[in-house]
């Protein structure tokens, strides 16, 4: 009878562990294509763009808080859950944009799953397609690796919120393209740890304006 008891409460820990949001740190390879090859040289469009057409994006995630900072250029998104609000910041720079998040900048015209899997550090993942009025966006997700769509309601800017209705997890890899921009941005590492919230704290800034877009 001990056995069988110890046994139900290990099953019963293990189901809560694999059942719990995703908590850690996600690095993602961000890469930058050419939307108009047959218009527009490699050479020359990468040049547009600064000559970083690579880098390197490190995601935070904890409960409904997110932030990203890509390496290179030491560019700084965070979101306030508080206010729906995506802040938009250099690091140590004291002035910052912010957009709001329960506005769509582009309308859905589909979603479905497609018929296809992709391997990303050992997961097997499925994909979903959001299609809209600009272009398409293909998501890869693994079901270990989960996130609640409730806590992000109204997070509707990037169709952020739309994407975990149907998936639930967090994406280790999307395609987005549309007329004027071609992205790839693929998991190369992924590791669950608990994060401070101190590290989702909006700083102070001396200039602060709303995005246009």
């Amino acid at each position: 009878m001990k056995k069988l008891i110890l046994l139900f409460f290990t099953l019963i820990f293990s189901l809560s562990t694999f059942c719990q949001d995703f908590q850690g740190i996600v690095t993602y390879k961000f890469e930058i294509k050419n939307p108009m090859p047959d218009r527009i040289l490699d050479s020359l469009f990468i040049s547009r763009i600064g000559g970083k057409s690579t880098m390197t994006q490190i995601y935070y995630y904890k409960d409904n808080k997110y932030k990203s900072v890509i390496k290179e250029t030491k560019t700084v998104q965070l979101y306030d859950p508080k206010t729906i609000r995506l802040y938009n910041y250099k690091v140590e720079s004291d002035t910052a944009t912010w957009s709001d998040g329960t506005k769509y900048i582009d309308k859905i015209v589909e979603i479905e799953r497609i018929d296809e899997i992709e391997n990303i550090l050992g997961f097997d993942c499925q994909a979903i397609r959001i299609k809209s009025k600009m272009g398409e966006t293909v998501f890869f997700f693994s079901n270990k690796y989960k996130l609640d769509a409730e806590k992000f309601k109204g997070h509707k800017y990037g169709f952020w919120e739309d994407y975990l209705k149907e998936t639930g997890a967090l994406p280790l890899k999307f395609v987005m393209k549309t007329a004027f921009s071609y992205i790839i941005s693929t998991a190369i590492d992924i590791r669950e740890e608990n994060l401070s919230d101190n590290i989702f704290e909006l700083p102070k800034f001396k200039h602060l304006t709303k995005n246009p877009f």
